[in-house]
């Protein structure tokens, strides 16, 4: 569990997140990956002040979630996000397996 230093605005952002999907005005998805970007920035600056090691998924992970959000509507399988990265499923697999239980919370939870 991590404290945060400000919980008012991870209430505050947390709604704005849930009014979006609800609601789901234009350009609702960018909105909403950028207040979970902020959401993640205030959570490593609150890791940082309670002197915490921050978590960073490797360049494949962020690269593969990125191709997988830009294609969300093509229902790619795995397969061919491993042929665009140049790596294999197996790999995939794994990269999402070590940092599932990271972005869970952030993904399930609100």
């Amino acid at each position: 569990m991590i404290t945060v230093q400000h919980p008012e605005f991870f209430s505050e952002t947390l709604n704005t997140i849930e009014k979006e999907i609800q609601e789901q005005p234009y350009q609702y998805l960018i909105s909403t990956h950028s207040l979970v970007k902020l959401l993640l920035i205030e959570i490593n600056r609150s890791k940082i002040a309670h002197g915490n090691e921050i978590w960073k998924p490797d360049a494949l992970f962020l690269k593969f979630l990125e191709s997988v959000r830009n294609n969300f509507k093509n229902n790619y399988q795995v397969s061919h996000f491993a042929d665009l990265l140049g790596t294999t499923e197996a790999k995939l697999n794994e990269i999402s397996k070590l940092n599932h239980s990271k972005l869970s919370p952030w993904f399930y939870n609100f």
